[in-house]
């Protein structure tokens, strides 16, 4: 287990490169002057971490729940009879699942801030 574990941290490793966040998103700013790298949208702290969780709830939050639902599978499926292995391979699941809704929570109790404050 503990290989399947290196070989998924050498892969997301690799495809690192793919994530980074391009400069084109802020290349309409004027040379020689400080821009907002998070756009021009985001000015308030409320903002901000709207846009934060909406990253992490659309871009990272999918393929790392199916990621970690699969191997918590293959937990399952290579416990061969053993309980206490199957066992962990549920509970990586559940926990998985959890996880996920916690940061459904925290992006509604954001919204639920932003509405109550007022901004939009």
């Amino acid at each position: 287990m503990k290989k399947l574990f290196i070989l998924f941290f050498i892969i997301s490793i690799l495809f690192l490169p793919i994530l980074k966040i391009s400069a084109d998103s802020i290349s309409d700013c004027p040379p020689n002057t400080l821009c907002n790298p998070l756009g021009s949208s985001n000015n308030t702290i409320a903002d901000i971490l709207k846009t934060i969780l909406d990253w992490i709830t659309t871009k990272i939050g999918p393929p790392l729940a199916v990621l970690m639902i699969v191997v918590g599978g293959f937990q399952m499926v290579f416990a061969s009879g053993d309980p206490e292995r199957f066992r962990r391979g549920k509970q990586t699941i559940v926990y998985t699942v959890i996880g996920y809704g916690i940061i459904f929570l925290a992006w509604g109790v954001v919204s639920l801030i932003q509405n109550i404050l007022g901004s939009s």
